[in-house]
């Protein structure tokens, strides 16, 4: 199989690999919190999350020299993150909130292109349904990290409880998908405006996806019986 045809192969099953490297990184990151853990979970970790962000990028960009580009510049940024924080300098702090911009950026153009994509479809297959669902991950990611940021700012944004983590991701997600236990609770008027966007976001998204898949299908079926007649 020469390169071409690899790269066929590649993109007309994106979203397999994306999506298994995505609910990796959702169900290992609670273990980052747990204390004893060594620095080879965190190495693991965050190969992990550098591989799922580069195949981002392979998934954006097909010309070779462009996605290599991209792939250095957000290797050294994701570097640069790690090297702070283990340095833990004073103003770690902020090179972080730099370093979250930078992929706030990232995660929206990022959703950008797949919402195209999903939406450029002519008919349903598994890859769609999984590149929906990558996008809806992705939601809660791109929120969760816009409240660290607020969180930067405005300490105060957020009421967190007595027996509460402090853990924005986990706000994010109860807050996408409408649950909403309380324990976090946003005070601010910009946190409560970003977690409504968020949650009504969510909702729409999941309404129009569906509408879609579902209109592909039956306009998929349609066709065939047509064809057969």
């Amino acid at each position: 199989m020469n390169l071409e045809e690899k790269t066929k192969v590649f993109f007309r099953d994106r979203f397999n690999y994306l999506l298994i490297l995505i609910v990796l990184l959702l169900l290992t990151a609670p273990f980052l919190r747990l204390e004893g853990n060594d620095d080879v979970f965190l190495f693991f970790y965050g190969l992990v999350f550098l591989v799922s962000n580069v195949l981002i990028l392979k998934i954006m960009i097909s010309r070779a020299s462009r996605f290599l580009t991209a792939a250095v510049f957000f290797t050294a940024v994701f570097i640069s993150d790690v090297t702070v924080k283990r340095l833990g300098a004073g103003w770690s702090a902020g090179v972080l909130i730099l370093v979250d911009c930078v992929y706030v950026a990232f995660l929206m153009l990022f959703l950008h292109y797949l919402f195209r994509a999903l939406f450029n479809e002519k008919k349903v297959t598994s890859d769609s349904i999984k590149g929906g669902i990558c996008i809806y991950f992705l939601l809660g990611v791109l929120w969760g990290v816009i409240y660290r940021i607020l969180g930067f700012f405005d300490p105060s944004a957020f009421l967190f409880q007595a027996h509460a983590a402090r853990n924005l991701f986990y706000f994010s997600y109860v807050t996408l998908t409408t649950v909403g236990y309380g324990d976090i609770v946003p005070v601010s008027l910009l946190a409560q405006t970003l977690a409504f966007m968020e949650a009504v976001t969510g909702q729409i998204f999941l309404a129009v996806f569906i509408a879609r898949l579902m209109g592909l299908h039956i306009a998929h079926v349609i066709n065939r019986k047509d064809e057969q007649n």
